[in-house]
C-alpha cells in the first residue's frame, strides 16, 4: 500500500494529491488529507504534519469519504426538491387551464408569478397565455393543456432519476460510516491491548 487516494473535503475546498518521498511533508497544505510521506502514513492537524498508523489513516480516509458524501445528499436533495418546486408550479398552470375550460370563463393566472425557469420554458416552447381570450379559445386551451401537461411528465420522470442517484449516495454514505465505525472500533481494541500489554 503506497498511496491513499484523496478525498474532496467536505466543505468542497480543493483535494489534495497525495505526496510521497522524502521532505513530501512540506507539500501537504490541506487538513484531514491522508498522504503517505517517506515511508509512513500523515495528516496535517492544525498545521503540522501528524503521523498515522495504517487503521488511523483508513479510518480518516473512510470519513472522509463520508463526509464529502453527505455533501453530495444535501446537494442532490436540494436539487429535489427544486425539480419539486417546479413541478408543482405546472401543475397550478395546468390547473388554471382546466379551470378556464370547465367555466368557459377567461383564463386566470395563478397568483403567484412564474419563476425564471418556467417563463423561459413558455417563452421556448411558444406559450402565451394572454392570447386565450375571453370567452377562451377551445383551440388555444388544448394546446396549452398538452404542452403543461407534457411539461409535468418530462419533471417528473427526471425527478425520479434524480431520486435513484440520491438513494445510490445515501446508501454509499451509510456504507462509508459503518466501514468507518468497524474500523473505529478495532482500533480501540488494539490500542487497549497494547496498553495492557505494556502494563504487564
Amino acid at each position: 500500500m503506497s498511496d491513499v487516494p484523496s478525498v474532496p473535503p467536505a466543505g468542497g475546498g480543493q483535494t489534495t494529491t497525495p505526496v510521497s518521498g522524502d521532505g513530501g511533508a512540506s507539500a501537504v497544505a490541506d487538513d484531514h488529507q491522508v498522504h503517505y510521506v517517506a515511508g509512513h502514513f500523515e495528516m496535517m492537524v492544525d498545521g503540522k504534519p501528524t503521523k498515522l498508523s495504517p487503521l488511523e489513516a483508513v479510518c480518516v480516509v473512510l470519513q472522509n469519504r463520508y463526509l464529502a458524501l453527505s455533501d453530495s445528499t444535501a446537494q442532490k436533495t436540494q436539487a429535489m426538491q427544486d425539480q419539486v418546486n417546479q413541478i408543482n408550479e405546472t401543475n397550478d398552470w395546468l390547473n388554471a387551464v382546466r379551470e378556464a375550460r370547465a367555466s368557459g370563463k377567461a383564463f386566470q393566472k395563478p397568483t403567484t408569478a412564474a419563476s425564471a425557469s418556467l417563463t423561459k420554458w413558455m417563452t421556448d416552447n411558444g406559450v402565451d397565455t394572454d392570447s386565450i381570450g375571453d370567452p377562451p379559445d377551445g383551440a388555444k386551451l388544448d394546446s396549452l393543456e398538452s404542452k403543461f401537461t407534457s411539461r409535468v411528465d418530462q419533471l417528473s420522470s427526471t425527478n425520479e432519476l434524480k431520486m435513484l442517484d440520491l438513494k445510490t449516495t445515501v446508501n454509499k454514505s451509510q456504507e462509508a460510516l459503518a466501514a468507518a465505525d468497524g474500523l473505529l472500533q478495532d482500533l480501540k481494541q488494539l490500542m487497549q491491548t497494547i496498553t495492557n500489554n505494556m502494563s504487564r
